[in-house]
């Protein structure tokens, strides 16, 4: 039995005659070609994304996963035109409890405060008392206490390890007028002799992601009159047996516009908000439109964005290493990109073969992968189709060929079940009845369908699937883009 995401299955065609052509069109050489105007999308990057297994079975309508917080934390200072928003001494009129008057105090900023929603929402964040902060200026102070009965503005109630450290006023940033911004680091902790030690626990929160998959649909129609149907003599290469195969003339086309139409919404198209609708002609009522959160659209508007010029250098991939490993991701990662972006990596990549700067290999895969190697990263770089599309994505004013994509290639465990997840990964809800190809479904209406369902003299061919996208850890990719658009 073929794996659930194995994208060609060859015995279909013995078992029912409702089969994807594209799948098997390698079979019917010579007699079906590909041309210049139509490509299958299964030969490209949804396919590779298959065949990589970056595909799995959701049960729902909802893509649902949970991520842990990180048990590492730098926080950021409050930011303010008004100093004792970010730094000050503190006071019982200043909103301060009174065990810490006279103690200087830093406030975090809004960024540091969890949950985001509910009940608790901004009431938590991770510095405690009894640990070691560092600034910018590499100035250690322990934090003895911490205010947080005011959700989005808590406070850090501090001590200096020496006592030659700078002031506070010597160590916040203030740019004309402007304080705070500061980023801390929290190395270590520290206790006196006897001590209680730590108080208060690690937060064991984590933050649930939800997104929905997008129903894709499509039909090819022919009468009576139009009918024709192709026939070929082909071999199921597991039986061996010969199978007079048959298809309508024109479905071809209509199923890779589909899989096409599957591929451009998983990518490209913004989950719907509540304001979109969609006209039911059968009902005659709008009904509400769900689609899924397109992978473009979720690094767009999460991820870390990284922008290049037209002369990209080794420094560029340098500085790439550097936001890496701020993002905590491994040495290891998949570069996706558009084709003007490929265009300026492969001039790269010829000038660093005659300097010798970096070692570049190219990875003779089926998938066609190109690797560089670099002392703090691996970036295997792969071209995304779907980014090229000459009649989608490569027109005048579109950005689309210029994007790149960071993709961590380490997997992530869900924070409650402990199920490993890839950054990426395409969710599909398994069809049944007749016609059904696990992730998607091919059916016939009409009076002329081999099972009729109507009195019209047509025969309609249906493709139907429910597919959506799963972004684990949007903030740890790399969105790129060209900085002309």
């Amino acid at each position: 039995m073929a794996a659930v995401n194995t994208y060609r299955d060859f015995s279909f065609a013995s078992r029912d005659e409702y089969p994807i052509i594209s799948n098997i069109e390698f079979l019917l050489e010579p007699q079906i070609v590909k041309d210049l105007f139509n490509t299958n999308p299964l030969d490209t990057d949804i396919g590779d994304f298959m065949a990589m297994g970056l595909m799995e079975k959701v049960q729902g309508e909802e893509i649902i996963h949970r991520e842990k917080r990180s048990m590492l934390d730098a926080p950021f200072l409050n930011q303010s035109t008004t100093v004792t928003d970010v730094y000050g001494t503190a006071s019982v009129g200043n909103g301060d409890p009174s065990a810490f008057t006279g103690l200087n105090y830093v406030q975090l900023a809004p960024s540091a405060h969890t949950p985001t929603t509910g009940d608790f929402a901004n009431q938590k964040s991770s510095p405690r008392p009894g640990e070691i902060i560092e600034f910018n200026n590499q100035a250690f102070w322990r934090i003895s206490g911490k205010r947080e009965t005011v959700a989005n503005a808590h406070r850090l109630y501090l001590q200096p390890i020496l006592a030659t450290n700078p002031s506070l006023a010597n160590t916040i940033t203030n740019v004309g007028g402007t304080y705070g911004g500061d980023q801390i680091t929290i190395p270590s902790n520290g206790y006196e002799e006897a001590s209680w030690g730590m108080q208060s626990g690690k937060l064991p929160t984590f933050k649930v992601f939800r997104s929905y998959i997008s129903t894709y649909g499509e039909l090819y129609e022919t009468t009576d009159k139009q009918m024709n149907n192709k026939t070929y003599p082909i071999v199921d290469p597991r039986t061996g047996t010969e199978i007079n195969f048959w298809y309508e003339i024109g479905a071809r086309d209509t199923e890779e516009s589909f899989l096409l139409k599957e591929a451009m919404g998983m990518f490209l198209v913004p989950k719907a908000d509540s304001s979109a609708v969609a006209y039911d002609p059968i009902s005659g009522t709008n009904k509400t439109l769900v689609t899924t959160d397109g992978y473009i659209r979720v690094l767009d508007a999460t991820a870390p964005h990284k922008q290049y010029d037209d002369n990209i250098t080794l420094a560029f991939y340098n500085d790439l290493c550097r936001l890496r490993n701020r993002l905590n991701q491994t040495k290891e990662c998949q570069l996706w990109h558009g084709m003007e972006y490929g265009n300026l990596i492969s001039d790269l990549i010829t000038k660093i073969g005659v300097n010798g700067s970096v070692v570049y290999d190219r990875e003779d895969l089926k998938m066609g992968f190109q690797r560089i190697h670099m002392p703090n990263g691996d970036f295997d770089h792969k071209g995304l189709r779907i980014l090229n599309h000459p009649k989608l994505t490569n027109l005048p004013g579109r950005p689309y060929p210029w994007l790149f994509i960071i993709k961590p290639t380490d997997k992530t465990q869900d924070a409650k079940t402990g199920i490993p997840m890839d950054a990426f990964t395409m969710m599909y809800k398994e069809q049944h009845g007749g016609g059904a190809r696990g992730h998607y479904k091919v059916w016939y209406t009409g009076a002329l369908a081999p099972n009729p369902t109507s009195q019209q003299r047509v025969r309609q061919v249906n493709y139907g699937s429910e597919k959506g996208i799963r972004v684990v850890g949007a903030e740890k990719h790399i969105y790129g883009e060209s900085a002309y658009f």
